[in-house]
């Protein structure tokens, strides 16, 4: 351990400037450009995303972190006061969050969360939880956060498993196994019965997701006034898909392009007892082909967990498979805690 404190102690006196302001309205500007040339940054890191909530639900306390007066970080967060004592948590209103840090520094990563913790220690907050960025949502991944926030004393109390597509083939078919690509090829592709379409109609849409999510015990992650919002906030990231079977709604599914090359298969549903098999897994096909087409490198298929099981960890081995039949690569996203 001395040679831990002693490792300390140099990266203070180097970075003996940095300072932490909590976000206002006014930096809005500040803090969406920051987002957008960063290395981890994604539409779920921007102010215009995170103050989308019409009901004010969340205690917002994101914090920009400074050197000098060169803005280096930021932390989207909130501050739940509930009970005795305050905690910080990664945004609630994104699926992940954590320090968005300029460069790969690992000094500078360590500087901010030293400063971090003691800013934590003087507003009396006693619990962090911190859901970082998945490392694949950047082309030159690093674990720095993971072995510095070891230094501070974090554990990582919840592990997820997630999937996903690493476009580099231009051939949507050749993601899929055998089984797979002989259903596609046969029954889907030139089926002139089923079609695909952008669409704004989110009645529909949304009826149907609300139904397919009922058979799991399960609601939408969003209200019907929720997406319409969003996607008069994103018109060009948030694309919703309807599929049609003989001219009747049978599926959809959402696509998010989270950055400018990463994109987030948020919702991809199925009408109950469907008059056509694997429809889901060509909602995958057509989703990567979209990609493809608009260059970009990754297709995240989100988690294989169900929330309202005893126990939420527990992973859905039967979605599991599917994502992997589709190309996916299993992948962790990690959550992090601290107890001052």
């Amino acid at each position: 351990m001395k040679s831990v404190n002693k490792f300390h102690l140099n990266i203070r006196i180097r970075f003996n400037l940095i300072s932490i302001k909590k976000y206002n309205n006014k930096l809005k500007k500040d803090w969406d450009f920051f987002v957008h040339n960063s290395k981890y940054g994604t539409i779920f890191h921007s102010q215009k995303f995170l103050s989308y909530h019409l009901d004010k639900r969340f205690n917002d306390f994101s914090l920009m972190f400074y050197h000098e007066k060169t803005l280096v970080a930021i932390l989207p967060a909130c501050l739940n006061t509930e009970g005795k004592k305050a905690s910080l948590i990664s945004h609630s209103g994104a699926s992940f969050g954590g320090f968005i840090v300029s460069g790969t520094s690992f000094e500078l990563y360590e500087k901010i969360l030293c400063v971090f913790d003691k800013y934590c220690q003087k507003n009396k907050i006693k619990k962090i939880k911190l859901i970082p960025t998945p490392s694949y949502y950047s082309n030159t991944a690093d674990d720095l956060f993971d072995y510095i926030s070891s230094l501070y004393n974090y554990k990582i109390t919840e592990k997820y498993i997630s999937h996903v597509v690493y476009l580099k083939n231009k051939n949507a078919l050749s993601f899929f196994n055998q089984r797979k690509k002989r259903y596609l090829n046969n029954y889907l592709i030139n089926n002139q019965n089923l079609e695909i379409k952008e669409t704004e109609n989110f009645e529909n849409f949304y009826d149907l997701l609300k139904s397919n999510k009922k058979k799991f015990n399960a609601t939408p992650t969003h209200s019907l006034t929720e997406l319409k919002k969003l996607k008069k906030l994103f018109k060009k990231e948030f694309i919703f898909f309807s599929t049609f079977f003989k001219k009747k709604l049978i599926g959809g599914f959402l696509i998010i392009i989270t950055s400018k090359k990463t994109s987030l298969l948020f919702y991809n549903f199925v009408k109950e007892n469907c008059p056509l098999l694997n429809v889901g897994t060509y909602q995958i096909y057509q989703s990567i082909n979209f990609c493809i087409k608009n260059n970009l490198l990754i297709l995240d298929l989100g988690v294989s967990h169900l929330p309202n099981n005893k126990n939420p960890l527990e992973p859905k081995l039967s979605l599991i498979k599917f994502k992997e039949q589709c190309g996916g690569l299993g992948l962790t996203r990690n959550v992090y805690e601290k107890i001052n």
